[in-house]
């Protein structure tokens, strides 16, 4: 018996290796799973790690921290069109929105991704909570691709438990507490909800057992203890992301399934038309969110804000009629994007309060935009800009 030739290969059971090769030169080498990490985020991360080297060498005393993750517009716009595909073109085959909010992540983990106006949380926080609330899912032996009830107050939890369903290999089905009961039961029922994901106050709000039996509840707030590391799963384009039930021309609620792909198509379409012309330099905007999570005018606002590296802000009910504190409230928390309903911006233009909203784009949507409430819009402030913008589901 003899060995004639010996051949090795390295393997790691992580999705990312990194290796230093220090000698007259730093040799630096990647081992990454191709299942989950693409060639655009591998390249992605290689840019991040040498404008590292570049400002270390700039200045060898400054903290990692200081440093500029985003400075490149370049790889920003890379990511944003990495297929470089115009609108309505297909996207890039390996993405989804976990996989661009990956990203995000990735290049800015401590800026602010959520905040509800008592609490902000981070990237890299919405992250990790979000992992956590997978998780638990995941330990119930939750099938893939199953419908998930999605019903928590206006908070961070509300964007925790989304995040956290998606990266359960699941879709998120958006159901309001102070919904009559019926309508809630019909919806478990119709599309054969068996978890439901909740915060501690919807969680006592409803009798949720009286709506379907059996029903397991996944609380937010009780998945701390839960593993904080990814699901080992593959994400694909083509993965149901949400059902959402909107109103027939007969009245009836029908359910809707929108897959990864068709959302990302969707950002990517704001990014162009709204985002991008509000800005000449990539930047952080504060992005709200009025729409209920029931209503697809919530997807334009969160997916968009969030799959950008922009931070959504998600506004308090008691605050939405009001003008004058809704204006405070967009000023306090630097607002420059907003969704409502043609109803709602009537609202606004009874008083004198609307130009200080300092808005630069309002998206308004959900029902008929009548031309004289655009008129007097513009009379008071020529500088929002309006769109009339239709259910992103249809």
């Amino acid at each position: 018996f003899s060995v004639e030739s010996v051949s090795g290969f390295d393997k790691t059971h992580y999705d990312l290796d990194i290796q230093f090769h220090p000698s007259d030169k730093l040799g630096i080498r990647l081992i990454y799973d191709q299942t989950r990490l693409s060639q655009a985020d591998i390249e992605l991360f290689v840019s991040i790690l040498d404008r590292i080297r570049q400002a270390f060498v700039a200045d060898f005393s400054q903290q990692v921290t200081e440093i500029s993750l985003c400075s490149n517009s370049d790889t920003l716009s890379n990511f944003r069109h990495p297929s470089k595909t115009g609108i309505g073109e297909s996207v890039e085959h390996s993405d989804s929105i976990l996989s661009l909010f990956s990203q995000q992540v990735l290049l800015r983990p401590d800026d602010a991704a959520v905040n509800d106006g008592f609490k902000k949380i981070s990237f890299r926080e919405l992250d990790l909570l979000s992992n956590q609330v997978a998780q638990s899912l995941l330990s119930s032996d939750i099938p893939h691709q199953s419908l998930v009830g999605l019903c928590t107050t206006r908070s961070v939890y509300l964007i925790v438990g989304m995040f956290g369903i998606l990266k359960a290999k699941c879709a998120y089905v958006p159901l309001n507490h102070q919904q009559p009961a019926s309508r809630t039961a019909h919806q478990l029922s119709e599309a054969n909800i068996n978890y439901v994901v909740t915060d501690q106050v919807t969680t006592s709000a409803c009798d949720w057992l009286k709506m379907k039996s059996p029903l397991q509840l996944v609380c937010v707030e009780d998945c701390e203890k839960a593993s904080t590391e990814p699901p080992d799963l593959m994400y694909c384009p083509n993965d149901l992301a949400y059902a959402i039930y909107t109103s027939g021309s007969s009245g009836r609620p029908k359910g809707i399934l929108i897959e990864h792909h068709s959302v990302i198509s969707l950002v990517r379409s704001l990014d162009s038309t709204i985002y991008q012309p509000l800005q000449a330099n990539p930047q952080v905007t504060c992005v709200a969110l009025i729409a209920n999570a029931v209503f697809d005018a919530s997807v334009q606002q969160i997916f968009s804000s969030l799959l950008l590296g922009h931070q959504l802000c998600i506004v308090p009910d008691e605050l939405k009629q009001d003008c004058a504190a809704l204006a405070d409230f967009f000023q306090l928390h630097q607002v420059k994007i907003s969704d409502c309903t043609p109803s709602l911006l009537d609202i606004w233009l009874q008083g004198d309060k609307y130009s200080e909203l300092n808005l630069d784009c309002l998206l308004v949507g959900g029902e008929p935009l009548k031309t004289e409430a655009v008129k007097l819009a513009y009379q008071q402030d020529q500088s929002i800009r309006i769109l009339n913008v239709y259910g992103p589901s249809e």
